[in-house]
């Protein structure tokens, strides 16, 4: 009896020391926060600095020296001819069936800018050459329209023509409408219609209309 109470204090014994021993392995605790330490934070990653594009702005408006120019803008390129009874005329002086005469005459404006004159080409001057000579007056920007013949009061063509330009600086119709009156004028100022031979050009604010009078 002794000896099985011998064995099992023994047993006894050896599994307290079992149990202490496991109960002196703790696991690791995982890293902690001290108190009133605020966490570490990740920074984002850096921006690439922009540049604003610039603004935009409208692109000038053309220069105009002709016809729908200012007052100002017509005598610095063109010359008065203080000679000149009537309306001003401007421009050198140019040959014509009726005798010399200022290249430009009868200039008139709106009290803003010139909305009317006769040009005096030469002579032997073809239909197509007046077409030119009157774009050359007129902006950059002018779309030629329709030529239709007058026979009232003699006979001369109709030219209609419209520029954006004209009409955005307040010249010609509300549109830009003009229209150009070609003709050859006789000894006696009459009109002639001759595609081969334009003398004349009147340019002033309106609509073609082939029942125009001359």
């Amino acid at each position: 009896m002794v000896r099985r109470i011998g064995l099992f204090s023994m047993a006894l014994v050896a599994a307290a020391g079992l149990s202490a021993c496991s109960s002196g392995i703790a696991a690791e605790a995982p890293p902690t926060t001290p108190s009133g330490a605020s966490p570490p934070t990740t920074s984002a990653p850096a921006t690439t600095p922009t540049t604003a594009a610039p603004a935009s702005t409208a692109p000038p408006t053309p220069a105009i020296t002709g016809y729908g120019a200012t007052l100002a803008e017509w005598k610095a390129t063109h010359v008065r001819d203080k000679n000149y009874l009537g309306f001003p005329a401007y421009g050198p002086i140019v040959q014509t069936p009726s005798g010399p005469t200022p290249q430009y005459i009868e200039v008139q404006d709106n009290g803003q800018r010139v909305n009317q004159f006769i040009e005096s080409l030469p002579e032997g001057t073809s239909l197509a050459e007046a077409q030119t000579d009157t774009l050359a007056q007129l902006p950059g920007n002018t779309a030629p329209g329709a030529l239709d013949i007058s026979n009232q009061n003699g006979s001369c063509a109709f030219w209609s023509l419209t520029s954006p330009t004209l009409a955005a600086a307040g010249a010609g119709g509300d549109n830009g409408e003009v229209v150009v009156e070609m003709a050859y004028d006789d000894a006696n100022g009459e009109p002639t219609y001759r595609p081969s031979d334009i003398n004349t050009i009147t340019i002033e604010v309106g609509q073609n209309d082939s029942t125009g009078t001359c």
